[in-house]
């Protein structure tokens, strides 16, 4: 969450002073070396100067719809992952149910298998899009005995009636 996203930052700065707060210019945020930074300096202004001058403000309200969205994806998500089987994971092993999971509409089944990664992995980091598309297509093969290896020592294997997401110890 990011509050002051919608904020200028000369309305922020004209806060602090008034009020005598401290605050630290960051020097790296004009080098533009940074991407975060040419966006900020050189898209941003482009894309308000010929498209729209409230860019700023229209991709805040995104982000904060994007947030909303995201909030209820990881509630019934949560409760899915359950009704899957998740809530059994035995340290190096997520075992979910491969009907229960067909059943899911697409972004729950996603955010699904992304819950059994972190679960497994306790962070999703090195997980890409790519990497939980390979496993979406494992459930839609009729084929058993898949695997599917993914980053961090995962591998994913679909053995009969269940989908089991294994890490192994180094």
């Amino acid at each position: 969450m990011r509050p002051l996203l919608s904020t200028e930052k000369k309305d922020l700065v004209i806060f602090l002073k008034e009020n005598r707060l401290p605050f630290l210019l960051d020097r790296t945020n004009r080098d533009r070396v940074f991407a975060r930074n040419r966006v900020r300096h050189r898209l941003l202004p482009t894309l308000a100067k010929f498209y729209n001058p409230k860019i700023k403000h229209l991709l805040a309200n995104l982000e904060s719809i994007c947030a909303e969205i995201q909030d209820y994806l990881d509630t019934v998500s949560r409760a899915a992952f359950r009704a899957c089987g998740g809530a059994h994971e035995h340290g190096n092993k997520v075992t979910l149910r491969l009907e229960a999971l067909e059943r899911l509409h697409p972004a729950i089944r996603r955010e699904v298998l992304l819950k059994a990664l972190e679960n497994l992995k306790g962070s999703l980091k090195r997980f890409a899009y790519e990497h939980v598309s390979s496993v979406v297509e494992m459930i839609r093969s009729e084929e058993d005995g898949l695997e599917c290896h993914l980053p961090g020592l995962v591998t994913v294997k679909k053995r009969g009636k269940n989908l089991e997401f294994v890490l192994k110890r180094r």
